[in-house]
């Protein structure tokens, strides 16, 4: 029995993938001045939404919520709106977006 749950653990990260297979790279963004938080990640989460027929790439960090567009992707991907955390700095564990 123990070596049939490990075996299920040891294949567990098999048929966890939650990456898309068929995401397209638009852009890579990165801000030197994010402080880091733990395991020196100053990013979170990554979301991707439409609203009103506008493509709109929103990304968390240590600092608040970060929005681009993503109608143009032939141009350098910078954000367009930021909306600042009332706790921000490097002792933010995880900022979640649902």
């Amino acid at each position: 029995m123990k070596n049939c749950i490990l075996a299920l653990l040891l294949c567990m990260p098999l048929f966890a993938i939650s990456q898309p297979r068929e995401a397209t790279l638009i852009g890579h963004w990165s801000d030197e001045s994010i402080p880091q938080a733990f395991f020196a990640n100053p990013y979170h989460d990554v979301w991707g939404a439409v609203v009103n027929d506008k493509e709109i790439g929103i990304q968390t960090s240590t600092l608040g919520i970060h929005f681009f567009d993503l109608s143009n992707t032939e141009s350098v991907l910078e954000p367009v709106a930021f909306a600042p955390a009332t706790v921000q700095g490097n002792t933010i564990g995880h900022r979640d977006v649902k």
